[in-house]
């Protein structure tokens, strides 16, 4: 509940065919979520099963989790990451997450990387300073 913006849904449920939706105030399965909404409870169940099975001690590998997001829930799982573990790993496109929104949570990024493609088969990594305006590779 914390991560969607929509209060008339109640929670999330496991269904028949181990799948998951989303559960309106009268516990009715959702109609037609949007991409976004399964993303959220995608990002949920990931939340959820670290807690429960890992104890929270392992680090959390998330993969474009903002791709189908609109700026507002954007933010509230950029507030929420950093409950979901010790340690979250983000793999974002700068389109997904902008600099001002990286601020919501500047207390808690350790570091920021750089990949750039050089050539079909090799990346630079280049780590980012938030204090400086040079990057080390």
């Amino acid at each position: 509940r914390e991560l969607i913006n929509n209060k008339a849904f109640k929670g999330v449920e496991i269904n028949d065919s181990y799948g998951l939706h989303m559960l309106d105030q009268n516990d009715r399965p959702a109609k037609n979520p949007s991409a976004g909404q399964s993303q959220i409870v995608a990002l949920s169940l990931v939340d959820a099963l670290s807690k429960q099975a890992l104890s929270g001690r392992r680090p959390i590998f998330i993969d474009s989790p903002f791709n189908r997001l609109d700026k507002d829930h954007r933010e509230n799982i950029l507030k929420y990451i950093p409950k979901m573990g010790e340690q979250v790993v983000l793999f974002v496109t700068n389109t997904e997450v902008s600099k001002e929104q990286l601020q919501l949570v500047e207390s808690n990024l350790a570091c920021e990387y750089k990949l750039t493609l050089k050539t079909p088969s090799e990346s630079i990594i280049q780590k980012i300073d938030p204090k400086s305006t040079v990057e080390e590779q």
